[in-house]
């Protein structure tokens, strides 16, 4: 299982949603202050690739990681700093990580998720 990790070479924030056959519709955010998006599922990879971004080069395959080293990678997080508030940020984990509400209603459980998923809100007030 390889971790791929992609990047917005414009700064653009793209967001779009992919179909994917084993779960549905699935939404992509390049988002943060890297304009980053990672994943390890194949099947994400694989629509991430056919994307007109990805084949305009708009979006480019920042890094790789293989195998053991991509279960034991810790990434930098991911920031989105232009998140300021605990529902944008509990937003931000139901629309774009798969938390339903009630799992991410609290500071701590904001915290606990966002840290699970590898991503972080540096000007969160809460």
């Amino acid at each position: 299982m390889n971790l791929k990790i992609y990047k917005s070479v414009t700064g653009v924030q793209y967001s779009f949603l992919l179909n994917k056959k084993s779960s549905g519709t699935v939404c992509v955010t390049f988002r943060g202050s890297n304009k980053m998006f990672q994943t390890k599922d194949e099947e994400l990879q694989k629509l991430i690739e056919e994307t007109r971004y990805y084949k305009e080069k708009n979006i480019v395959l920042a890094q790789t990681v293989s195998g053991e080293k991509a279960k034991e990678r810790k990434s930098d997080p991911i920031d989105y700093a232009d998140v300021d508030s605990l529902q944008s940020a509990a937003d931000v984990l139901v629309t774009e990580y798969g938390y339903k509400p009630e799992q991410v209603n609290t500071p701590i459980k904001v915290k606990t998720a966002s840290s699970k998923v590898g991503i972080s809100f540096p000007n969160l007030i809460s």
